[in-house]
């Protein structure tokens, strides 16, 4: 399942052929995925006080995307986090008592449960393309002025860096220095050319979309350097589903097909899943009660009526555990 890149895919300011980035950090609303610590998952706790509060402070954002919350609840219920969890231990950010969990499927003494709620259906969203979300980037930014320069290798010539803010071609990135040394007389020179990144500094592509808007960076480091069209290279950098259909690795069809296969996953291991469609849309709700362990452990509700889910779920788990 692909991860999210932190960017502003979405964002159609700055694409004009004036060089600014004064406001050029990436609008919040406009991310799939935000780095907001309060959406952080949060690794086994015992703490009422402190779970209460994590739940309280969530903020929405993004598209409905139910097969990751499925998929982040899997994960915290599989032996495989036990490396993770026990590291955590060690670095006080989890109690001692939770070091070794998650324990096997096959321990007798366990029971494992899971509830995944929604209060909507999946939803195609937007996401940065191979190639271009992670690793080292060929876009520069000089320390020394903040401007940004990018590489083309395709440019022929010995001038491939465009530099967007004064629409021209260099050797070396800017903030980068060319100098020829000659040694020798002048009728029988030996002359060197040094090239030189100086302040210019390459950036990996999760910092380029921590400081750039993706249509700023096809605007001014592609088009105007390369030709075509802004859109056409938004379409390079990402791709948008934003329709029900459609063959991406966020379709709603595919991401429906992701979610039942891993209830399926989960459901052999044992795993007792309860799903709580909360004023969720009936597609919604109807592919949770097809997660669930059974349909008696989904639950549709509006309102208030969350607060009897909860309680009866409650009052499941306690049976099951008297039955273990």
């Amino acid at each position: 399942m692909p991860q999210h890149v932190v960017a502003d895919t979405y964002n159609l300011s700055n694409t004009s052929d004036s060089y600014d980035t004064s406001n050029m950090t990436p609008s919040i609303v406009n991310r799939w995925c935000d780095p907001n610590p309060d959406n952080r998952v949060r690794v086994h706790s015992n703490n009422v006080s402190q779970l209460k509060a994590h739940i309280t402070a969530l903020q929405p954002i993004g598209a409905t995307s139910i097969d990751a919350g499925m998929r982040w609840g899997a994960a915290m219920l599989d032996p495989s986090a036990r490396t993770i969890v026990s590291e955590l231990v060690a670095e006080g950010k989890v109690i001692t008592p939770f070091s070794g969990r998650p324990l096997d499927y096959s321990d007798a003494e366990v029971l494992k449960v899971m509830v995944l709620m929604t209060d909507g259906e999946h939803w195609p969203n937007e996401y940065v393309n191979s190639g271009y979300r992670s690793g080292p980037s060929i876009v520069f930014r000089n320390s020394g002025d903040n401007r940004y320069s990018i590489y083309h290798s395709g440019r022929s010539g010995t001038s491939k860096y465009w530099v967007p803010h004064n629409s021209t071609w260099s050797q070396v990135p800017w903030g980068g220095s060319v100098t020829t040394t000659c040694t020798g007389w002048w009728w029988n020179q030996t002359c060197t050319t040094t090239l030189s990144n100086g302040t210019a500094v390459r950036l990996d592509w999760p910092q380029v979309w921590q400081q750039l808007q993706m249509h700023w960076v096809a605007n001014h480091l592609y088009r105007r350097a390369l030709g075509g069209t802004v859109d056409g290279w938004v379409n390079t950098l990402r791709t948008r589903e934003g329709a029900l259909i459609g063959s991406g690795p966020h379709e709603v069809s595919v991401m429906n097909a992701r979610l039942l296969n891993l209830c399926g996953k989960v459901k052999e291991q044992g795993v007792i899943i309860y799903t709580i469609a909360f004023e969720a849309p009936t597609i919604g709700g109807n592919l949770l009660r097809d997660c669930a362990s059974s349909v008696s452990h989904a639950f549709d509700v509006n309102g208030i009526q969350i607060k009897s889910a909860f309680a009866s779920i409650a009052t499941s788990i306690r049976k099951l555990r008297l039955t273990q």
